[in-house]
């Protein structure tokens, strides 16, 4: 099995968590957050105790230090069951 499986695996569940949120909301502008940015992220690794989310490009990477931080963190608490600091990164070219 993969080392990093239930890691990989609590990034798709925190993401299960956050779309239910948003779409709780139900209006137009909280769906299309979501997938503008959350639905481009993915499981990065743990670095210097850090839980790293990879988006596409620094706009979104902006966009969820800004507003998605709490979220994150708030929704990893309840799926890796304790807390974690989170860091956005902007992938690198392959």
């Amino acid at each position: 099995m993969n080392p990093n499986s239930k890691t990989q695996d609590s990034w798709i569940q925190a993401l299960i968590a956050i779309r239910n949120s948003y779409y709780r909301h139900k209006s137009h502008e909280s769906g299309s957050q979501f997938q503008k940015y959350w639905m481009r992220t993915g499981f990065g690794g743990f670095e210097n105790g850090k839980y790293i989310v990879e988006c596409d490009e620094p706009e979104i990477r902006d966009w969820l230090e800004n507003r998605g931080m709490k979220i994150a963190e708030n929704v990893l608490i309840g799926v890796l069951g304790e807390r974690v600091e989170v860091e956005f990164t902007v992938k690198e070219s392959e």
